[in-house]
């Protein structure tokens, strides 16, 4: 994948995280600090135990839905060696069990993602 093709996934897969699953008021914030390198970090540990409170609860489910899922997932986590990294579906559902601290895997943009809080905390599932 060329550096411009992996930038253009990136961004999909933010803008469906944000657009989709993200509390209308706070979509913007998450939004540009996701895409600002320099406050990435700082932000994704402070989703550590608060993130839940900022997504959709409607989209919220314990269960992966009923799917096919065969792209790679975009990670968004508070672990800088997993952050901003494409990894395969069975690669993200083994790093969403073992992390101890936020995680999130869009999965399809907008559509099907996961995520786990900092521990303790159970993998839930988005699903619009």
């Amino acid at each position: 994948m060329t550096v411009e093709a992996e930038d253009r996934d990136r961004h999909r897969h933010i803008d469906g995280f944000v657009d989709s699953f993200v509390a209308p008021a706070k979509r913007e914030r998450y939004r540009s600090l996701l895409l600002h390198s320099e406050k990435r970090r700082g932000f994704i540990d402070g989703l550590n135990h608060k993130v839940l409170g900022d997504l959709i609860a409607k989209y919220l489910v314990d269960v992966a839905p009923r799917t096919s899922i065969e792209a790679d997932a975009y990670l968004i986590a508070d672990d800088s060696d997993l952050d901003d990294t494409f990894v395969s579906f069975d690669a993200a559902i083994k790093m969403l069990q073992r992390s101890q601290f936020v995680i999130i895997a869009s999965f399809v943009p907008g559509v099907v993602a996961a995520l786990k809080d900092e521990a303790p905390a159970e993998v839930r599932w988005l699903h619009r």
